[in-house]
């Protein structure tokens, strides 16, 4: 290697390293950034106001951010009575209402000795009501905020965005924590299954699937007292008020970006099965030899689904087969359950039983006219040329259609039954 070219890399050298250690061009420090955790989206009410005392503008809405607190989260929790709280909020709620999204942002800076960033949102929490409404425009900014990851996750508010983000969770510090959890384990709940933003945005653009939501609502504490009188110990804060939790409610549906309607229980459980992704508990009534009828608790520890619509002439028929593997978990009384009978009448029992709840959800389907199932997507597969005489009255066609339901159940092996 000649001098030059020796030079010349070393120089090269000292200028990779130089510009890769220089950090972001973009860079904040952290004690001038609020960081918002979650974003909740409400349709502005004709009552609501502006500073400047006029009405809000219509189509108005009433955006939400959950500030976290650093300074409170570093301190110490305090123990007083069995109970451990601390000693502040640990988080702060700014809303404004405005004629778009960023608009609050902009108007944030005028009051905040910080920069509201959105970086580290972790759940967009769209209002009941704006939801009903078109959820087209909060879904598209959020698909248009560099600094927003696509992988957010959405759900729906039962009443307002914000009053869902003002929860106080028993075991997590921020409202935002405890969505997260719930979502990254709903389909453990037999109710729901975590959707993304860009999952919502693929549906939104899709000719041939509707959107779906996870559900949310306030609720009250699982502290059901064994004896009248009696009071459990809170983790921390004040548990005074009766609905500082927040639970999976089911589905919410919607008909292109509109809301049409909720699927529980039943109707939840159905649509989850109807899509593959239910894993849930199932507790079914089961015939005991010499001991009448036992309430057995089952696991769905795998679940497979296929849609299979067919067209003949103008009449859809959708067929939906069903394969899941149960284990058995719990049992009121295990004498005389160690038979194959019993396992062959638990088995019809839980077939029977996730058959009707697949008919539970095709009912509400058709009723709401929502295809949250995919059949459109499911018949272009089959048979692009049947969707496409059936495109310009699908929805008619749809809520006419037949449905054929076939399930089969697995008992697992290392059940209480051989």
């Amino acid at each position: 290697m000649t001098v030059g070219r020796r030079c010349l890399f070393w120089w090269t050298l000292v200028l990779t390293l130089g510009l890769a250690t220089a950090g972001c061009w973009d860079a904040v420090p952290a004690e001038e950034v609020a960081f918002s955790n979650a974003v909740g989206l409400d349709l502005a009410s004709p009552k609501q106001q502006s500073d400047e005392g006029m009405p809000a503008p219509a189509g108005a809405l009433v955006v939400t951010h959950l500030i976290a607190r650093p300074e409170v989260l570093g301190q110490r929790a305090e123990t007083t009575g069995g109970s451990v709280s601390l000693a502040a909020k640990p988080f702060v709620l700014i809303s404004e209402a405005a004629g778009a999204v960023e608009g609050v942002r902009a108007e944030a800076t005028a009051f905040l000795s910080r920069r509201i960033r959105v970086d580290f949102v972790q759940v967009l929490v769209l209002g009941e009501e704006l939801a009903r409404q078109g959820a087209s425009p909060a879904v598209h900014w959020a698909l248009r905020q560099r600094n927003l990851r696509p992988t957010t996750f959405l759900v729906v508010a039962v009443g307002t965005a914000q009053r869902l983000l003002d929860a106080q969770p028993s075991l997590d510090p921020l409202p935002a924590d405890s969505l997260r959890a719930l979502l990254q384990q709903a389909r453990r709940s037999g109710l729901a299954w975590p959707v993304t933003v860009l999952d919502f945005g693929r549906w939104l653009l899709s000719p041939t699937r509707d959107p779906v939501a996870p559900l949310v609502e306030r609720s009250r504490a699982l502290a059901e007292p064994a004896e009248p009188g009696a009071e459990q110990a809170p983790l921390w804060r004040d548990r005074s008020a009766s609905d500082l939790e927040n639970r999976l409610l089911g589905l919410a549906l919607f008909r292109g970006d509109r809301m049409v309607g909720r699927a529980e229980g039943a109707a939840a459980r159905g649509l989850l099965l109807m899509l593959g992704e239910f894993a849930g508990t199932v507790v079914v009534p089961a015939p005991v030899p010499g001991q009448g009828q036992r309430l057995v608790a089952a696991v769905i520890t795998r679940c497979r689904s296929r849609l299979e619509p067919t067209v003949v002439g103008e009449r859809l028929t959708v067929g939906v087969q069903v394969t899941a593997r149960a284990l058995v978990q719990e049992v009121q009384d295990l004498g005389g359950v160690h038979t194959p009978q019993v396992a062959r009448a638990l088995t019809r029992r839980l077939e029977e039983a996730l058959a009707g709840d697949v008919r539970a959800a095709w009912a509400l389907l058709q009723q709401t006219g929502a295809d949250a199932a995919g059949i459109a997507e499911q018949l272009y597969r089959r048979d692009p040329r049947a969707w496409a005489a059936l495109r310009g009255r699908w929805l008619q066609v749809y809520r006419a259609a037949d449905l054929k339901v076939a399930v089969r159940v697995e008992l697992a092996q290392g059940t209480v039954y051989r």
